[in-house]
């Protein structure tokens, strides 16, 4: 197994902007696909490898790709292997399957970023409804903490 902190990326560092498009250069998917090391994720190559070939066989019969960050990277960094190891460019059917991979990570890397926590709701009816004026107006309201008063200098 190499060693591919290199080129790591973790998850929760990952920007939409370092997700390569499914038109790039196969040189630019397999320096990302590299950006995770599925091998130390799931301990062996083995787990990987078993993991990620029955992901493929899911796409391959019904197009679903998994829903996790993880398991999409496992798959992406599995097809760069496979792909390395048949001294080959992925041929149209493995371009689709990477494609997917590429366009589901940037799909749960956006929602991830895109502050999809969902806020509370106001307490009452007129709480709702200034709320709302200011979010019509594009009010930012800061809040001023109790605890100090302002001191003139």
């Amino acid at each position: 197994m190499g060693d591919f902190d290199e080129y790591r990326i973790s998850n929760q560092d990952l920007r939409e902007n370092d997700i390569p498009g499914s038109r790039a250069p196969w040189r630019v998917t397999e320096t990302f696909a590299l950006s995770f090391d599925g091998y130390k994720r799931h301990g062996s190559f083995a787990r990987c490898a078993n993991m990620a070939n029955r992901c493929q066989k899911a796409y391959a019969k019904n197009r679903t790709v998994p829903e996790t960050l993880d398991a999409l990277r496992t798959c992406l960094f599995f097809e760069q292997r496979r792909w390395r190891h048949f001294e080959a460019f992925p041929d149209a059917a493995g371009r689709r399957y990477i494609g997917a991979l590429l366009a589901k990570i940037r799909s749960v890397v956006r929602s991830s970023r895109s502050g999809t926590k969902k806020k509370p709701k106001p307490r009452n009816r007129q709480t709702r409804a200034l709320q709302n004026l200011l979010v019509e107006r594009r009010v930012t309201v800061v809040p001023v903490s109790r605890k100090r008063p302002l001191q003139a200098k």
